[in-house]
């Protein structure tokens, strides 16, 4: 009875290129379905005017300045300081929440849409708020478009640095099937002597 044979070295190479191929889907796929989850989270408000927006999770949230993508950094700086734009968030009962620059420089880019941070707040609560954005000097030939999110560079990190675990998880598996290919020895044929049955197992 002849003995089954192991798969062939190919096939471990298959299997290995698949391997690290996984990975690198799964990280495209986290960056992508993170991005997704972001600009469906984003809460877009006029400015000048009153909004009563929902805020469904307590934390951090950073204002952004929602602009064309011909407008550049400075551009926006010149533009805010010359108009100045003032926002004020406060709860239904009244009571002011603070509203201060943000902490470091934040921008993204989804879906055809640039912004900018500009101004930050946190609450204890979620809950519905009384949003009042407004200009302190000449107000702008038309409105400006405020955007909020939570946790923006708290929910960016942890989005890259799992889509990172991911690959890596990939390429490592693909390499350890990659290895055990190449130093995999084929188990030498035993030799018969004419005339002999050839050995059983």
């Amino acid at each position: 009875m002849e003995a089954e044979k192991p798969p062939s070295r190919f096939w471990y190479f298959v299997l290995a290129a698949l391997l690290a191929l996984g990975g690198l889907a799964g990280f495209v796929y986290y960056l992508v379905s993170g991005l997704t989850g972001m600009a469906d989270d984003l809460i877009r408000v006029a400015a000048p005017g009153v909004h009563e927006i929902k805020l469904d999770r307590p934390g951090s949230y950073t204002i952004f300045l929602e602009i064309p993508e011909n407008i550049s950094r400075t551009e926006i700086n010149d533009y805010q300081a010359l108009n100045g734009l003032s926002v004020h968030l406060e709860t239904l009962s009244g009571q002011t929440i603070p509203v201060g620059p943000a902490s470091g420089e934040s921008k993204y880019s989804l879906r055809g849409r640039r912004g900018f941070s500009v101004m930050s707040f946190k609450i204890v609560q979620a809950g519905r708020y009384k949003f009042v954005a407004s200009f302190t000097q000449a107000q702008p030939a038309r409105p400006l478009v405020l955007t909020m999110l939570p946790d923006f560079m708290g929910r960016l990190f942890k989005m890259i640095l799992t889509g990172v675990a991911v690959f890596l998880g990939g390429m490592l598996a693909g390499a350890a099937v990659l290895g055990l290919a190449l130093t995999r020895r084929r188990k030498p044929e035993t030799p018969t002597i004419p005339g002999l049955p050839p050995p059983i197992g």
